[in-house]
């Protein structure tokens, strides 16, 4: 009897040391677990390409206005090609109506010429 309640005891902490071990690491991690939640919504919302707030550190307020005006300039450049991709547009239509109006005269001469065919003036 003595040996049973021993073994039994025995058994009784391994459960607790067990359920200790596993209990202790989730109760201090749920406070750990919420700041890596928040950093991640927070990487998510600005994205992984955001170089100039990636590579700000601990550099200073010149190389942030630098890499700002550089951020100025590249944003100022894709307008510029945007605006030029949109006047290659209307000149594209431009040259498409002055085609057609070229090609409604040259109708018109043809019709005159055929009808000068059919109906010759004397002279």
């Amino acid at each position: 009897m003595k040996r049973f309640l021993i073994g039994m005891g025995a058994l009784c902490i391994v459960f607790l040391l067990v359920s200790s071990a596993t209990a202790v690491p989730q109760a201090h991690s749920k406070p750990l677990m919420n700041k890596i939640e928040e950093v991640e919504a927070a990487e998510a919302i600005l994205g992984t390409d955001n170089l100039l707030l990636k590579d700000i550190g601990s550099k200073g307020l010149i190389d942030l206005l630098i890499q700002l005006i550089t951020v100025i300039i590249q944003v100022i450049m894709e307008i510029i090609s945007i605006v030029n991709s949109i006047i290659t547009v209307f000149n594209l239509v431009n040259a498409v109506i002055e085609a057609l109006q070229m090609l409604f005269d040259l109708i018109n001469q043809l019709i005159e010429i055929i009808n000068n065919i059919f109906n010759p003036s004397v002279a």
